[in-house]
C-alpha cells in the first residue's frame, strides 16, 4: 500500500469518526425532543379530558365527586395545584384552601394555556404551565378549572445532553488524536530509520542495511538506499586496492631506484676488499690470520646488504623462498646484528614463550621483518629500556604463530595506528616512511597480518600472526 494511500486512510478515519459523531448526537438530541415532547403532550391532553369532560358531567351540588376528581388530577406527578370556579366566578374547591371563596373571572370558551413567568427552581430544570379548561353545559359557560401543571423544561436535559456529548466528543477526540499521532508515528519510522542511515553514510560509514517492512514508497526509498550503499562501499573497496596498487607500485619503483644506487658502491668495496685480501696480505702468520678474518667479515656484511637489497626489491613481487626454520634461531641471527646497538644503550631484551616453534617461510623477509621491528624499538626506548619478543601459536580462526614485540618506550600516537605502515609516513625527521611499509608487505605475503597499538602500561607494540603451514 502507498504510503499517500496509509495518510489519506488515517485522515479519512478521522473524518468518518467525527461525522458519525455529530450524527449520533443530532439524532439523541432529536429523540430527546420527541420523547419530552410527547410526554408533555399526554400530560396536557389526560388534565385537558379529565377537567373538560368529567368535570362538566358532574351537578354542581355534588361537591363530593368535585374533590374525587381534583385528587385523581393530583394523582399526575406534573400537578402542583386544581382550581374549580362555579358560574358565580367563585373558587369552590381548590388543592390550595386559602383559594376557595376568592372570585375569579370566567374565561372563554377555549382552552388556554400559558407558561407563568415565576420560575420554580434557580437552574430551569422545571417550567411551570396554567392550564385554564372552561366547564361548559348547554353550550354556556358554567365555571372552570385552572390547574397548574409544571413540566420539565426541555431546554435544560438539552443543555445536560449537550454539555455530555461535549465531554465525550472532547474524549473521543482526544483519542482519535491519540491514535493518529500513534499511526503517523509508526508510519514515520521508516523515514526516521532512513534519516539515520543517512547521517550514518554521509560521516563515512557505508555499512549501513536498511530492510524495509512495508512495499509503500518509503519501502522502495529504503532499498534504493541500500542498493547505493552498497556500491559506494564496492566503490570505496575499489578506490582503496587501486590507491594500494599505486602505493605499491611507487614504493617498488622507487625501491629499484635505491637498490641499484646503493649496489653500485657496495660492488666497488667488495672488489676493494677482494683486492685487499690478495694483494695486501701481510707476511706475519698472526696478522695473515687476523687480516683474512677483517676481510671475510667485511666480505660477508657486504653480502648481507646486497641480501636485504634483494629483500628491498622483492617488494614488487610475489616470489617467497619458502624454508622451514625454528624462530628461535632467526631471533638469534637477528641478535648478532643488533648486539651492538643493545649493548650501546644497555638495553634489555627477552625472548619469551616457545623456542621450538617452527615455520614453514621465507626466512630471509622474515628477519628483515623482525630486524626492521627491533631497530625501529631499539631507537624508541631510552637507555636501560626493555624489548621483548614473545612466540605463540594459536588455532582461533586458523593455526597460526604468533610473534608480539613489545618495548616500554613512549608507544605510538592513538592517530596514527592507522597510518604507520603507509609508504611516505614517518614521525621521524629523517626518517623515509618505506621500513613499516616493507614489512606489512612481506607479512601480507605470507598470508598473515600485522597490528600496531600501545601497551595498556605503556609502549609499543606490534602484533604478527604467521599462518602454520606444512612444508
Amino acid at each position: 500500500m502507498r504510503f499517500q494511500t496509509k495518510l489519506l486512510l488515517v485522515f479519512l478515519a478521522f473524518a468518518l469518526l467525527t461525522s458519525a459523531l455529530m450524527l449520533l448526537f443530532t439524532l439523541q438530541s432529536k429523540k430527546l425532543l420527541i420523547e419530552q415532547a410527547d410526554l408533555n403532550r399526554r400530560d396536557f391532553s389526560r388534565i385537558i379530558q379529565i377537567s373538560a369532560q368529567r368535570l362538566s358531567s358532574i351537578p354542581e351540588n355534588q361537591m363530593e365527586k368535585v374533590e374525587q376528581l381534583i385528587q385523581e388530577l393530583k394523582k399526575n406527578e406534573a400537578v402542583s395545584e386544581v382550581t374549580i370556579v362555579n358560574k358565580d366566578q367563585k373558587v369552590v374547591a381548590s388543592t390550595n384552601p386559602s383559594l376557595v371563596g376568592q372570585s375569579h373571572p370566567l374565561s372563554s370558551m377555549e382552552v388556554v394555556i400559558n407558561e407563568k413567568e415565576d420560575p420554580v427552581d434557580t437552574l430551569g430544570r422545571f417550567s411551570p404551565f396554567e392550564i385554564t379548561v372552561p366547564i361548559i353545559r348547554d353550550k354556556r359557560i358554567t365555571g372552570l378549572v385552572r390547574t397548574t401543571v409544571i413540566l420539565r423544561d426541555i431546554r435544560y436535559p438539552l443543555e445536560m445532553l449537550y454539555y455530555k456529548n461535549t465531554i465525550i466528543t472532547i474524549i473521543i477526540l482526544i483519542i482519535g488524536f491519540g491514535s493518529s499521532l500513534i499511526i503517523l508515528k509508526r508510519l514515520n519510522r521508516p523515514l526516521q530509520n532512513l534519516m539515520r542511515a543517512a547521517e550514518k553514510v554521509a560521516s563515512g560509514d557505508l555499512s549501513v542495511d536498511i530492510k524495509p517492512v512495508e512495499r509503500d514508497e518509503i519501502g522502495q526509498l529504503g532499498a534504493a538506499f541500500s542498493v547505493m550503499t552498497q556500491r559506494l562501499a564496492e566503490q570505496k573497496s575499489l578506490e582503496n586496492k587501486l590507491h594500494s596498487f599505486e602505493r605499491k607500485a611507487i614504493l617498488a619503483e622507487l625501491s629499484s631506484f635505491l637498490a641499484h644506487e646503493i649496489r653500485n658502491p657496495l660492488n666497488l668495496i667488495m672488489l676493494t676488499a677482494h683486492y685487499l685480501g690478495t694483494q695486501f696480505v701481510p707476511q706475519q702468520q698472526e696478522q695473515r690470520k687476523k687480516f683474512d678474518e677483517l676481510v671475510a667479515s667485511l666480505k660477508s656484511e657486504v653480502e648481507h646488504l646486497n641480501q636485504m637489497i634483494s629483500n628491498f626489491l622483492s617488494m614488487g613481487k610475489a616470489t617467497l623462498k619458502k624454508t622451514r626454520f625454528r624462530v628461535f634461531g632467526l631471533y638469534e641471527q637477528i641478535m648478532v646484528l643488533v648486539r651492538q646497538q643493545i649493548t650501546a644503550k644497555s638495553l634489555s631484551f627477552d625472548y619469551q614463550g616457545d623456542q621450538q616453534l617452527e615455520l614453514f617461510a621465507d626466512n630471509e623477509q622474515l628477519r628483515l621483518v623482525l630486524l626492521n621491528l627491533i631497530l625501529n624499538a631499539i631507537a624508541a626506548v631510552s637507555d636501560g629500556g626493555q624489548i621483548a619478543l614473545s612466540v605463540s601459536r594459536t588455532s582461533d580462526p586458523r593455526p597460526c604463530a604468533v610473534l608480539v614485540l613489545t618495548d616500554n618506550g613512549p608507544g605510538l600516537n592513538p592517530e596514527i595506528f592507522g597510518q604507520v605502515f603507509e609508504p611516505y609516513f614517518s614521525e621521524k625527521a629523517l626518517g623515509v616512511g618505506l621500513g613499516l611499509a616493507l614489512v606489512k608487505r612481506i607479512v601480507e605475503e605470507h598470508n598473515g597480518t600485522i597490528n600496531a597499538d600501545n601497551r595498556p602500561e605503556g609502549g609499543a607494540r606490534f602484533t604478527i600472526a604467521i599462518p602454520l603451514e606444512e612444508g
